[in-house]
């Protein structure tokens, strides 16, 4: 029976890659460096990256691991040999939706972006996190 799940999972991975290369290959350069990002502006809070806002703004993606092109970004907006400190991880996953990655996407499409948080966030940090979320969003 796990091995079957593991195939379901490992199949759809592989869809989901596809997916996510239709979807950047029908983006302009600006939406394909954004989309590329985004995950990396959302686990990491740090004062030298997009979006940064003051204050204990939830950060940190369960089971992220950047890869090479966003760590050299993250080494060249914080001046860092070493990826910034991550301490906690609130937020469980981040989803692209809407017409990314379907045959709808093209250069003029916008970014539907659902991030999935930690429950029990107070409401202040929340607040945060929407704050930070708009920020990317005008930036975007």
């Amino acid at each position: 029976m796990f091995k079957q799940f593991e195939l379901l999972v490992a199949r759809c991975d592989a869809i989901n890659q596809i997916k996510m290369e239709r979807a950047l290959e029908a983006m302009n350069e600006a939406g394909r460096r954004m989309l590329s990002m985004l995950p990396v502006l959302l686990h990491y809070h740090h004062p030298h990256l997009p979006g940064y806002v003051s204050g204990e703004v939830p950060c940190g993606i369960a089971n992220f691991q950047p890869d090479a092109a966003q760590r050299k970004f993250l080494f060249t907006q914080c001046g860092h040999t070493a990826e910034p400190e991550v301490n906690e991880c609130c937020l469980s996953a981040v989803y692209t939706m809407g017409s990314t990655s379907s045959i709808g996407q093209s250069t003029v499409s916008d970014l539907d972006i659902w991030i999935c948080h930690d429950p029990a966030l107070s409401a202040e940090r929340r607040a945060l996190l929407e704050q930070k979320c708009q920020f990317l969003s005008r930036l975007a």
